[in-house]
């Protein structure tokens, strides 16, 4: 009985406390590692973030972004630069003393035209250079008449650039009054004449160059109104290569007449010289210290022709080639054959290099 009893009473109090341990509060647990097992790569996927488009600040307002999902346009390629055309070369024919041939030979006249007329396609003819004593007398009217076939090659784009001759102004008259009469001198506005055309020049623009050619008849520098008239067209056209065109400069033995010189000397823009007057050819080199440092810094190439007899008589043409500017010198004869060279006169053909 008493061993009941007491069984009871124990059973009492286990019922008591479980009642206690329900009622109060559970004491918070001590943090415990978790160990995490990583999901497949079967396992279902998660969300994706909205995604973000950027847009080039290039884009004008008016550029409407592509859809979401379209592919990124390619950027268009940048055009490949066109390599810029080399200078076309060009040609001027330079005609030399035609005086024996307007007093005796007026058929070479036809034949130096059609010279010119077939070859200014292929070489690029731009202008002829007539270096003086186009006739034997200028004041014979019939000689003019005679060189008209000549003059009848200017046109359609070609010029005809003359100077006057010691002939040009008569044997015994020593005039300028009958040359300056001729038709071919109002080509020149006359701003670009100097006393109705004893001096004229023209501007050149071609092979992307702009170059003076300045005729200078003879005598017809002396003057100080000349000078002034020079000083000025030097002036304003000073940046440009200057060919200079006169009657009588080089001799027959490569010495020089006294004056032309000067004019080279004093406007450095000059960098050819063309004369005839003298017999036979030559060729020259001047050089000229323009700054006074006793370094000569500019070369002159001077050149001279004058083959004048029916027989053998001779032109040039002179092709410029703007990329290096070289000038090559080709010597013809009325037939259209090449020149050949006289004995110890030199090269008859020839490059002059960087020659303006």
């Amino acid at each position: 009985m008493k061993k009941l009893l007491l069984i009871c009473i124990l059973l009492v109090l286990v019922l008591l406390g479980c009642a206690r341990e329900a009622a109060a509060p559970a004491a918070e647990a001590a943090p415990t590692a978790v160990a995490v097992t990583m999901a497949p790569v079967t396992a279902a996927p998660t969300a994706v973030p909205e995604q973000q488009i950027s847009i080039d600040v290039s884009l004008q307002a008016t550029d409407t972004p592509a859809p979401l999902d379209s592919p990124t346009p390619a950027p268009t390629p940048s055009p490949t630069a066109t390599p810029e055309a080399a200078p076309t070369p060009f040609s001027l024919v330079v005609i030399p003393d035609t005086q024996a041939l307007a007093y005796h030979h007026p058929e070479a006249f036809p034949l130096l035209r059609d010279w010119i007329e077939g070859h200014r396609e292929d070489d690029n003819i731009l202008g002829i250079l007539h270096t003086g004593d186009m006739v034997d007398n200028g004041f014979k009217d019939w000689e003019w008449d005679n060189i008209a076939p000549l003059l009848e090659a200017a046109h359609d784009g070609v010029f005809l650039l003359p100077v006057a001759g010691n002939h040009d102004m008569g044997t015994t008259a020593k005039s300028y009054s009958a040359y300056l009469k001729q038709p071919f001198l109002d080509a020149y506005p006359a701003e670009q004449r100097f006393e109705g055309g004893k001096m004229l020049y023209r501007v050149l623009s071609a092979g992307g160059q702009d170059m003076l050619l300045l005729g200078v008849g003879w005598d017809s520098y002396l003057s100080n109104d000349a000078k002034r008239w020079l000083d000025q067209v030097m002036t304003e056209h000073g940046s440009m290569p200057c060919i200079l065109i006169t009657h009588g400069f080089l001799r027959s033995n490569g010495t020089y007449i006294r004056g032309v010189d000067q004019l080279i000397a004093r406007y450095p823009a000059i960098r050819l010289v063309i004369c005839g007057h003298a017999r036979a050819y030559q060729t020259r080199v001047f050089s000229y210290d323009d700054d006074g440092d006793g370094i000569a810094e500019r070369t002159v190439n001077v050149l001279m022709l004058n083959m004048q007899d029916r027989k053998d008589y001779a032109f040039r043409l002179l092709t410029f080639d703007p990329s290096t500017r070289s000038i090559h010198v080709s010597t013809w004869m009325l037939d259209g054959s090449p020149a050949k060279e006289i004995p110890d006169a030199g090269p008859v053909s020839f490059t002059l290099e960087r020659a303006y």
